[in-house]
């Protein structure tokens, strides 16, 4: 049986992202997992790729189900939501290394809460799409979802562009997340930019269920892709956050508390040690 562009579309998704999510817990494990979440939503990343392609599948085999196409399709959609919250986590892991209670700190858990909004709307409006009677209530759904996606692109890359004077003091591990941040931001705007054609303009070009397998492969799937492999790339290279700030606590103690008791004491520059005192036996 021949293979459709759609299908064959949903089995690349599988093929690529079941190493890639190996890859990405290994890395989410490495840098605690929970104390750095940004790696753990590139996990939740993977899993829906991987369950978007799974679904992908199963409706190809079964183009009468519209529950399967329905939910590839909002699987698909809502994959914005982590990579852009994954931007966030490794944004924030680099400004814990700088500067750990600043404005950006706070800003950058702020920006999570209208993200995660967005999600819950996308899929509201993605099951709406199931119903035709409430496909008007789905569409608006989704474009709310789509602007507020834009919003917080706008501001992950405002405290981006915040963080960039910074670069100095960092050290080679947070400068390759940086540097993986601020190359990720144009692919991303690329899959924002497909969320609001997706959205708006429900034509048979830009459209979440049945639009051009071809433009959503350039412009959201190899995109997203990209930006993933970047941030497990940037966080599998970086230091294990606990042995940073480890060392960076040493370091700003001029080396007190490094352990040894024993080693020779430094005297001041001109200054000669007492000389050692002298027993008779």
């Amino acid at each position: 049986m021949a293979i459709g562009s759609r299908e064959g579309v949903a089995i690349g998704e599988i093929a690529v992202y079941t190493p890639l999510i190996l890859a990405a817990v290994f890395v989410a494990f490495r840098q605690s997992f929970f104390k750095q979440i940004g790696w753990v939503y590139v996990v939740v990343f993977c899993g829906l790729r991987l369950a978007s392609g799974a679904l992908g599948v199963l409706s190809a085999n079964n183009p009468k189900s519209t529950s399967d196409a329905a939910w590839t399709a909002i699987l698909g959609s809502i994959g914005l939501s982590p990579l852009l919250l994954a931007c966030l986590g490794c944004l924030k892991r680099v400004n814990d290394f700088l500067r750990p209670r600043s404005f950006i700190i706070l800003a950058l858990r702020l920006v999570h809460i209208p993200c995660l909004i967005a999600l819950i709307l996308g899929i509201i409006g993605g099951t709406d799409l199931e119903h035709p009677d409430e496909q008007d209530k789905g569409y608006k759904y989704l474009k709310a979802s789509a602007i507020i996606f834009l919003l917080t692109y706008l501001a992950t890359l405002a405290l981006a562009l915040l963080t960039i004077p910074e670069f100095s003091r960092l050290r080679r591990g947070e400068l390759g997340i940086m540097l993986a941040v601020l190359a990720s931001l144009p692919f991303l705007a690329v899959r924002v930019l497909y969320s609001l054609l997706a959205d708006f303009k429900h034509d048979s070009t830009f459209n979440i269920i049945d639009g051009n397998v071809w433009v959503q492969l350039a412009m959201a799937l190899i995109m997203e892709l990209i930006v993933a492999i970047m941030y497990i790339l940037a966080g599998g290279a970086a230091e294990r956050f606990e042995d940073l700030k480890r060392s960076q606590s040493i370091e700003m103690s001029g080396g007190k508390g490094s352990g040894n008791a024993y080693a020779p004491q430094q005297w001041p520059q001109g200054q000669q040690a007492p000389p050692a005192p002298q027993y008779n036996v």
